[in-house]
């Protein structure tokens, strides 16, 4: 929905480093299930240092730094069964919750991750 409505879409994915073939599986799972083109997906766990409109993650790690870095950003948590302990005070994200986010960015088209 993101990129639908005009926004830039990279994804942002933490390898895992004792995989030999995480790179290429990842990159086929993002291309089969978003469409991704390899060029819009960037494989690194310094997350923080990429300045967008919208970051979205599963990890409350990511997305604490992320919001530091980038006060006038907008950070979400992906909403998953792994992060209900330790994602308090973090605003949750789901798929459902695309349109409202959409709305509530405005006119602001820059990228999403």
């Amino acid at each position: 929905k993101f990129r639908a409505a005009g926004y830039g879409t990279i994804w942002i994915t933490a390898p895992w480093l004792s995989s030999q073939s995480w790179d290429f599986d990842r990159r086929t799972w993002l291309r089969k299930n978003f469409k991704t083109p390899d060029k819009d997906a960037i494989l690194g766990h310094r997350k923080e240092l990429i300045g967008v409109d919208v970051f979205v993650d599963d990890k409350p790690q990511h997305v604490r730094e992320w919001a530091e870095r980038h006060p006038g950003g907008r950070a979400l948590l992906f909403d998953q069964p792994w992060n209900h302990r330790n994602g308090d005070g973090l605003e949750r994200f789901t798929w459902a919750d695309a349109d409202r986010v959409l709305a509530e960015l405005g006119g602001a088209r820059k990228e999403a991750v």
